[in-house]
């Protein structure tokens, strides 16, 4: 909608020097991709995909067919990297390798574990689908599985709460590690001077770790030696992972 533009221009120019990506849906074709990152100056271009949702949602959109060309023409028609984004149920590597396949080279695989968008829209019908409250890949076990495709770089998200958090995805091979709902609760909370303040604190404590670990580079973290246990681990064995 061209009236909701300046909605998004205002990022662009309260933010004139940082890092803004843009994002759209598997349903968008070029021209969507272009017009979007032209509106923010986006630096890179997230497509995001979100079947479990659109499928519970009432309204929600229940065909999904050429998804993968699409996005195989964004990637080969945009100046800037291309980031495709789950958004709550994790990727698994024949999704990831797929992807690579059509030109992808960055994943952010938005694991389950943080927000539950199936929760969501649920809540908004008459009858629930209540078993993909729980579906989906973990973010622990979707970052190893997307590092099975070694071309790929990876962004963790999905339920991640504190330094530790950010050091485990790291050693399991993401490339980097994004915050949503966690900060999100602090700004409405306690405003943006605690936000800010976490942030910093943050950083202290993963620096923290990496002390104890014995390492100076965040690129360090996958060389360090891990041991899983648990749900994780029963996970990897069973899709031949470790």
């Amino acid at each position: 909608d061209p009236q909701e533009a300046s909605s998004y221009t205002i990022v662009r120019k309260e933010n004139p020097n940082g890092i803004v990506i843009g994002n759209i849906g598997g349903e968008a074709t070029v021209d969507d991709a272009k017009r979007a990152i032209e509106m923010l100056k986006a630096n890179a271009l997230q497509i995001h995909l979100n079947v479990i949702q659109e499928m519970i949602m009432p309204e929600g959109d229940k065909s999904f067919k050429n998804i993968l060309y699409r996005i195989e023409e964004i990637c080969q028609s945009v100046s800037v990297p291309v980031i495709v984004k789950e958004v709550g149920c994790g990727m698994s590597k024949e999704t990831v390798a797929s992807l690579a396949n059509v030109g992808v080279e960055i994943v952010d695989i938005g694991g389950f574990g943080g927000t539950n968008f199936s929760k969501i829209e649920n809540k908004r019908r008459e009858r629930l689908l209540k078993y993909f409250n729980s579906w989906g890949i973990s973010t622990a076990a979707s970052i190893v599985e997307a590092r099975a495709v070694p071309s790929m770089e990876i962004i963790a998200t999905g339920g991640i709460q504190n330094a530790m958090d950010v050091a485990k995805c790291l050693s399991l091979g993401a490339s980097s590690v994004g915050i949503a709902g966690y900060f999100l609760k602090i700004y409405s909370e306690q405003g943006v001077d605690e936000l800010i303040k976490e942030i910093h604190l943050l950083h202290e404590e993963l620096t923290m770790i990496m002390t104890v670990l014995g390492i100076k580079k965040l690129n360090d973290f996958k060389f360090v030696k891990k041991v899983i246990s648990g749900e994780t681990y029963h996970w990897l064995h069973q899709r031949n992972l470790i």
